[in-house]
């Protein structure tokens, strides 16, 4: 075989396509299938990419109903698809949205929280739908009532807690609305969060693949326009527990928690500053960012990473950490 043909466009275009629907069915890390598509973008434009974006979710919608047509019953057949196509194809239209500046006139971090508010929307209809679903919901509740029941089995063996409590603890109509409350007024920080890591993977390949310097996060500023909405997203938070607000209250605590989010890239970004300005060696400038993640991943500290970095960033706004 010529390997030459490795060097044609169409092929290199089509090999990206076919590893972007391969890794989109990869579990946890589907979301890496952003990045061959990022990758079409940076090389080829804006037009390839929204090809490769209309195969890649054709390839998607027909592997998903393959997959999932075992299912007997329609609605929940109906409910597992819109999740399985929504969640995927909403990641792309938002990479879409991050990429092509024909869709959304505005530059930089505005773009990412235009992004994240239609990945929320999105998010809301599709797991509103489940939560709404008395089949989901039946499922859910069994599994509640079976965690309670071996929990209770393993406190009459070791004691510690009156089954009151744990009968109370899980009770599967309570267990069930604090689970929807909790996702319900999280889950578009943490679908941002994965949208704007992918995108900084697919950035840093796609110049580690021109021999480009990437774009340093040290260099990232907040625009002083996004400080009055994130104190008052979080004042809002705030009030709701005072005077509970609903769902309204799962929009205020999005929306704190996504302007949080870029608010700690800018804490992170005075770190790395302040560590190469006091030159810090970059060993342990490494090892101080394991840490850090280590941290956010661990239930407990993470409240206080989540706290400190964010306010770091704010506090730019009066303290000067950076020179320009």
């Amino acid at each position: 075989m010529d390997l030459k043909i490795w060097e044609r466009k169409d092929v290199k275009f089509w090999l990206l396509c076919l590893l972007s629907l391969i890794v989109s069915q990869v579990g946890l890390v589907f979301l890496v299938y952003l990045v061959p598509l990022h990758i079409i973008f940076r090389r080829w434009g804006a037009r390839e990419f929204w090809i490769a974006a209309g195969v890649v979710s054709a390839g998607i919608i027909l592997i998903s109903y393959i997959f999932l047509r075992g299912i007997e019953e329609p609605g929940l057949q109906r409910l597992y698809l819109s999740l399985e196509i929504g969640v995927r194809l909403m990641f792309l239209l938002g990479l879409g949205i991050m990429l092509d500046d024909r869709i959304v006139k505005v530059a930089g971090i505005y773009r990412f929280l235009i992004a994240s508010a239609v990945v929320g929307i999105i998010g809301i209809m599709i797991f509103q739908g489940f939560f709404n679903n008395d089949q989901f919901s039946a499922l859910i509740l069994a599994e509640f009532d079976r965690m309670g029941q071996m929990f209770q089995a393993g406190n009459e063996i070791e004691g510690g807690f009156d089954d009151a409590i744990i009968a109370d603890v899980f009770s599967g109509p309570e267990m069930m609305e604090t689970v929807k409350s909790v996702f319900m007024s999280s889950f578009a920080s943490w679908f941002s969060f994965g949208l704007l890591f992918f995108w900084r993977v697919g950035e840093g390949i796609n110049a580690m693949l021109n021999k480009v310097a990437p774009v340093k996060l040290r260099d990232f500023h907040v625009p002083k326009t996004l400080l009055w909405p994130v104190l008052i997203g979080w004042f809002l938070v705030i009030i709701q527990f005072v005077l509970p607000l609903g769902r309204a209250g799962m929009v205020f605590w999005n929306v704190a928690l996504i302007l949080s989010l870029v608010y700690a890239l800018q804490g992170v970004a005075i770190l790395q500053t302040l560590m190469v300005r006091f030159k810090i060696p970059r060993g342990l400038r490494f090892l101080t960012a394991m840490v850090l993640i280590s941290l956010l991943l661990q239930p407990g500290p993470n409240a206080v990473v989540m706290v400190i970095v964010p306010a770091l960033g704010i506090s730019e706004t009066w303290i000067r950490f950076r020179n320009n």
